[in-house]
């Protein structure tokens, strides 16, 4: 099994003009043992200002520490229902809390 990320977007926030908080969609592929069959996923990686703070990286560095321990959750090509769940949960998160139009 093989995790390729394809795409990281940053989102931004219709409510907030400091713009602390930090949106990245992520997007990606599960390959399976033969690379010839994929699966597509896509999340929603949030974190802010103290975040970083606290871990004393960059942004970027923090992006894809929060995409390798988000990813480490996929058993198997086979079984990634637990996977796609937190991916719908990360989505929905943002829409209720990020993207509300004020």
């Amino acid at each position: 099994m093989e995790i390729k990320i394809t795409r990281r977007r940053k989102l931004y926030e219709n409510h907030n003009s400091m713009v602390s908080n930090y949106c990245y969609l992520v997007q990606g592929r599960i390959y399976d043992e033969s690379g010839a069959w994929y699966k597509k996923f896509r999340f929603v990686v949030s974190f802010d200002g103290y975040d970083l703070y606290e871990a004393e990286m960059t942004a970027a560095e923090y992006l894809e520490e929060s995409i390798a321990g988000f990813t480490m959750n996929i058993e198997s090509f086979e079984n990634c229902k637990a996977f796609y769940e937190m991916c719908k949960d990360s989505i929905e998160h943002y829409n209720e809390t990020f993207a509300r139009v004020a």
